[in-house]
């Protein structure tokens, strides 16, 4: 099986301070065919700054603030990959998140959809993760 395309989708609202992690988590990731969509959704804080400082690495989105949802909703259009994953801007990839082995991306295509771990940037998060190991990485492989 190649490995498809795989669009990593990231919504940012103000978290500029965590934003560059995300992403280069994303970029950091090995042996993927993947692009990295960010989708700001209005922010007043530096989020600009930081996702014009990755270039062309990515693709940038701009819009005005339409909430979350709607932010995500940007990120699916504009993507072309066969898998959507989507990462919010205060969390992380672990360096070897993709691709996912052979028997998961066909268990992906079957389901639609797959969750796999992250790991949070807050001190906050962590906490109230770490009792759950919980997923908050979704990926749905568009059919």
């Amino acid at each position: 099986m190649t490995s498809p395309l795989i669009s990593v989708i990231i919504n940012n609202y103000n978290y500029g301070a965590f934003l560059a992690r995300a992403v280069q988590s994303a970029l950091d990731q090995r042996d993927v065919h993947a692009e990295v969509i960010v989708v700001d959704d209005g922010s007043s804080d530096d989020s600009r700054a930081v996702i014009n400082s990755f270039g062309d690495q990515i693709v940038a989105v701009f819009q005005a603030n339409a909430g979350q949802a709607a932010a995500i909703n940007t990120g699916v259009r504009y993507s072309k990959g066969e898998i959507l994953c989507f990462l919010d801007a205060d969390d992380w990839f672990p360096p070897t998140s993709w691709p996912p082995p052979p028997p998961l991306l066909r268990a992906i295509r079957a389901s639609g959809l797959c969750i796999t771990a992250c790991n949070p940037c807050t001190p906050m998060a962590a906490t109230l993760l770490r009792p759950f190991r919980a997923a908050c990485v979704r990926a749905i492989w568009r059919r």
